[in-house]
């Protein structure tokens, strides 16, 4: 499971928020953020900068591009 490491990464990385959303909700608002975000499949970890610009994307539970996306958050903040 990809949940604790990226529970554990979000701690690693302070100058980056880690949020979790459940799209399975039956919630208008959260709707509106996955068809925005172009959220297609589960997982998909979709980052954000300042401004609200796209950082990237990674779909599936592949830690290792996680991390990389993290990493390229961070360098850019």
């Amino acid at each position: 499971m990809i949940a604790p490491k990226f529970a554990e990464l979000s701690l690693s990385m302070p100058n980056v928020y880690f949020l979790k959303i459940n799209v399975d909700s039956n919630n208008n608002d959260l709707d509106a953020i996955t068809r925005a975000a172009k959220v297609t499949a589960m997982p998909t970890f979709v980052g954000f900068k300042r401004g609200g610009k796209t950082g990237g994307k990674v779909v599936g539970a592949d830690l290792g591009k996680v991390l990389e996306l993290a990493q390229g958050l961070a360098s850019s903040a």
